[in-house]
C-alpha cells in the first residue's frame, strides 16, 4: 500500500520540486507534517529511481567481481546508503523514519511482482542493491577518462600526437562541454597584481612594465601551466596573495606591480566547479564525470610547487591549460595553495616585445591562435617595491591559524612609488 511523503522530507531541491510540481496538498505519512505538498511513494520513488540510474549501476551489470571465500563483491554500497550518505537527500524532518521512508520509495517506485514475473528488470531489488558509480570499474569509456588516467596518458604515452586510443580529443570532449558552464567574466577596470623578486636594486633607466610584466619567451621557463618558451601572465587578486605565491626569502627585494584591466575578458573559473544533483533534469553523468576531472585539476594546480619536480611532472596540467586556450579562453581563475581566501590567474598574453625587424601574427578573435602582448588587455596602473623582513613559522601540530599578515607567512614593508632610486 502507497503512502504519501512532503517535500519537506529531503532537503535536495529537485526532489522537492518533484513534488510540488505534482500539486497534492495533504498530509505526510513519515514526519507528520500536515497541509503540505506530498507525493505518492510509488511516484516519488519512480523519480528516485530515474536520477539514481544516470550515474549509478548495480554491481553485477557493473562487472564488480565476486570474493566467494570472503562472501561478498570487491566493493560496492548499499542504495540506501547511496542516497543516506554520498547524497544526502533526506532532510532532519525525516530522520526518525529515514530507512522506512527508503524502503518503501524503492520499492513501490519499482516494478511491482506480477511485472517481475513478466520479465520486468528490478535492478535496485526493492532497495537492497549494492551500487557502483559508472564509469567506476571500467576504462573503456573514454569519455570517463579520469585525471589520473590522463596523467598517466600524456606522461608516459603519448605527448604530442594521437596514437592508438582513447585520442587526447575523445578524453577532454566533456570537459570541453563543461568549460562555458564555469566562464566567468572579468570586467574592465579590474585591478591584478604581479610579484616578481628583483636580482638587484632598480637604477635610473630602470622599467618597471618590463620588469614586471611577464619574461620574454626566451626566459620563460616551465611551469604548472605554461612549458619552457611559452610566456604567460601569472597575477593573483590582491598583494597578499601574490607575494605569498612568490614564496621570497629574508632580505629578498621584490616588485609588486598592479595592472588595470583595459578589456574584458573571458576565463574559465575552476573555483566554480561542482558536481550537480542526479535529480536535476540537465544532469549528465559525462559531464559530471568531466567535473570530477577538473576538480582533480584544481587540486594539482593548487598545491605549492616543489622545486623536487621535474618538468615531466608540469606536462598534463600544461597540456589541459594549452586545451582551455584552443577554446578560445583568455585566462584561468583558480584559487591559491598559499593563502586561503586568494585567487590568482593565469592569462594567455605574453611580454611586450618583439625581436626585432620581426612582426607580430595578426590579432585573431578572441586571442585563439596568438599569444597578444600583454598591454593589449591592461595597464601598469602603479608599482612598489618591498624588502622582506622576516619569515614566520608554525610547527605542523598547531590548530591555531597564523595571524593573517603580509599574505600570513611573511612580512614586507615598503613605499608605494612610482620613481624608485
Amino acid at each position: 500500500m502507497t503512502k504519501r511523503c512532503c517535500a519537506n522530507c529531503f532537503s535536495d531541491e529537485h526532489i522537492q520540486r518533484f513534488i510540488k510540481d505534482l500539486d497534492e496538498i495533504g498530509n505526510c505519512d513519515y514526519c507528520a507534517a500536515t497541509q503540505v505538498h506530498t507525493g505518492l511513494t510509488n511516484e516519488v520513488g519512480e523519480f528516485l529511481r530515474e536520477g539514481l540510474e544516470k550515474a549509478y549501476q548495480d554491481v553485477d551489470s557493473a562487472g564488480i567481481p565476486y570474493d566467494s571465500a570472503e562472501g561478498g563483491y570487491l566493493t560496492g554500497t548499499s542504495v540506501i546508503d547511496v542516497l543516506l550518505d554520498e547524497l544526502s537527500i533526506l532532510s532532519e524532518d525525516s530522520t526518525a523514519k529515514a530507512y522506512d521512508l527508503l524502503k518503501d520509495l524503492l520499492s513501490d517506485g519499482g516494478p511491482s511482482p506480477r511485472e517481475i514475473q513478466r520479465g520486468a528488470d528490478d535492478w535496485l531489488s526493492g532497495g537492497d542493491a549494492l551500487l557502483v558509480e559508472r564509469g567506476f570499474w571500467s576504462d573503456d569509456d573514454a569519455e570517463l577518462t579520469s585525471w589520473r588516467q590522463f596523467k598517466r596518458h600524456i606522461k608516459y604515452f603519448a605527448r604530442f600526437f594521437d596514437l592508438g586510443r582513447p585520442t587526447r580529443r575523445t578524453m577532454l570532449q566533456a570537459v570541453g562541454q563543461l568549460m562555458n558552464e564555469v566562464a566567468t567574466v572579468l570586467s574592465r577596470g579590474s585591478l591584478l597584481y604581479r610579484a616578481r623578486v628583483l636580482e638587484k636594486r632598480p637604477t635610473a633607466g630602470w622599467s618597471a612594465q618590463d620588469e614586471l610584466g611577464p619574461p620574454p619567451a626566451s626566459s620563460a621557463i616551465h611551469s604548472r601551466m605554461s612549458p619552457d618558451g611559452i610566456s604567460y601572465m601569472y597575477l593573483s587578486d590582491s598583494e597578499e596573495t601574490c607575494l605569498a605565491e612568490k614564496r621570497p626569502e629574508v632580505g629578498d627585494r621584490v616588485g609588486i606591480g598592479i595592472f588595470q584591466l583595459t578589456v574584458p575578458l573571458i576565463v574559465v573559473n575552476l573555483g566554480e566547479v561542482s558536481r550537480k544533483s542526479i535529480f536535476d533534469p540537465s544532469y549528465s553523468h559525462r559531464v559530471s564525470m568531466a567535473r570530477s576531472f577538473l576538480d582533480d585539476f584544481v587540486d594539482e594546480i593548487s598545491r605549492p610547487l616543489s622545486p623536487r619536480e621535474t618538468g615531466l611532472e608540469y606536462v598534463p596540467t600544461q597540456v589541459l591549460t594549452e586545451y582551455i586556450r584552443s577554446l578560445g579562453f583568455q585566462g584561468v581563475k583558480y584559487r591559491s595553495s598559499q593563502v586561503s581566501s586568494g585567487v590568482n590567474y593565469v592569462l594567455f598574453c605574453g611580454p611586450q616585445d618583439k625581436p626585432q625587424g620581426t612582426r607580430r601574427p595578426r590579432q585573431r578573435k578572441r586571442g585563439k591562435y596568438v599569444i597578444p602582448p600583454f598591454t593589449r588587455w591592461m595597464v601598469l596602473d602603479d608599482y612598489k617595491l618591498v624588502k622582506v623582513m622576516s619569515v614566520l613559522y608554525a610547527s605542523e601540530s598547531m590548530i591555531r591559524p597564523l595571524p593573517n599578515k603580509s599574505s600570513g607567512n611573511r612580512q614586507a614593508n615598503g613605499k608605494r612609488q612610482r620613481n624608485p632610486t
